[in-house]
């Protein structure tokens, strides 16, 4: 038990600093809200002549997919479409800022570094490589579909059947449809004497 003499323990609350304030940083001063151009165009007419003023533009400027328009539902979906335009045509005359293409060329560098040897480039196979003064046989029927350019390309192997190989590369055929014929078993080569 406590003592009268006794004073209770009394606790003292330590002063919490709150931790100091982030340094803001500066925003941009806010762009004055300009009243849109387009808005002030009452008819979708007129909202559909100044948007096929701008395509040449931005045709020029080599914004994609940009085409002529015939007409606007209604009159807020032409401003909305003239001045997505408008915005693009703006963002595509301004300078592109030095820091990105550094940063995109040092990304290529650290690649190629990486790579030893010619590993990036696109492995091909070899020609098919044939006696020329072989003799072409072209048996059986041809396996594509007629009209297709594969079946036009095989039609002109089998017009030179029983002429050479050179006859046929002269011709402008391509040795891969001599090769898949010989595979497919409609073509054979048979050696000159």
């Amino acid at each position: 038990m406590q003592n009268d003499d006794e004073k209770p323990a009394t606790v003292e609350a330590e002063a919490v600093t709150p931790p100091p304030p982030k340094e803001k940083k500066p925003k941009a001063p806010p762009k004055p809200k300009v009243e849109s151009e387009f808005k002030k165009l009452s008819t979708t007419d007129e909202l559909v002549a100044a948007y096929n003023d701008m395509v040449p533009t931005a045709v020029d400027l080599g914004i994609k997919n940009i085409t002529p328009v015939k007409m606007f539902v209604d009159v807020p979906v032409g401003v909305k479409a003239c001045e997505r335009l408008h915005n693009l045509i703006i963002k595509s005359r301004e300078p592109k800022s030095e820091d990105k293409t550094v940063a995109k060329k040092s990304k290529k560098k650290a690649t190629t570094k990486k790579s030893k040897g010619n590993n990036n480039k696109v492995k091909r196979r070899a020609r098919p490589k044939f006696n020329e003064e072989a003799v072409i046989t072209f048996t059986g029927d041809i396996p594509k579909r007629k009209g297709s350019a594969a079946y036009e390309r095989w039609d002109k192997l089998r017009k030179h059947s029983g002429k050479t190989v050179k006859a046929f590369l002269a011709a402008s055929g391509k040795p891969a449809t001599l090769q898949n014929a010989i595979t497919a078993k409609c073509a054979k080569l048979t050696e000159k004497k």
